[in-house]
């Protein structure tokens, strides 16, 4: 799926930033592809969902080679709020308008449903229907901070 994305977006990082600094795509898992029991346990069944994507949406992008953005600042915030109380708010567009994206309600995702491989090929599907959570948007791009939200 590619939609534009020379829209603004909201990101939320742990460090102060600069207007204008570039995010390097992959830095969320970055830590954990280099950590054995990460690996090992895949907690969050990032590999899972990794290898579903490679054998069933290839065209997706890889969430190992991704940057993550929210649609609007009032899911930013609730993440932040429930997840991360400490981290900061940025504006954001992504570095690539031509890069493709996935869209996903973020609060959809957990590691305890039944048939895990069907969780994980729901996931890259699309329309993909949530009922709760906000919507979370990836790309394999970059992303250029615009201001502190």
């Amino acid at each position: 799926m590619h939609t534009s994305m020379a829209r603004e977006y909201f990101h939320t990082t742990s460090y102060a930033l600069s207007i204008g600094t570039t995010i390097k795509r992959g830095t969320y898992l970055s830590d954990a592809l280099h950590d054995s029991a990460y690996v090992r346990d895949d907690p969050l069944q990032e590999f899972l969902r990794e290898r579903i994507r490679h054998s069933f949406f290839p065209s997706k992008p890889s969430r190992f080679n991704a940057s993550y953005v929210f649609e609007n600042q009032e899911d930013a915030v609730t993440f932040r709020d429930q997840l991360h109380p400490s981290r900061r708010i940025y504006k954001v567009s992504f570095a690539d308008p031509n890069a493709p994206t996935h869209r996903v309600c973020y609060t959809a995702w957990n590691s305890v449903q039944t048939n895990m491989e069907q969780a994980a090929y729901d996931y890259w599907s699309n329309p993909i229907n949530y009922s709760s959570g906000g919507s979370e948007v990836f790309a394999e791009s970059d992303l250029v901070v615009l201001a502190e939200a």
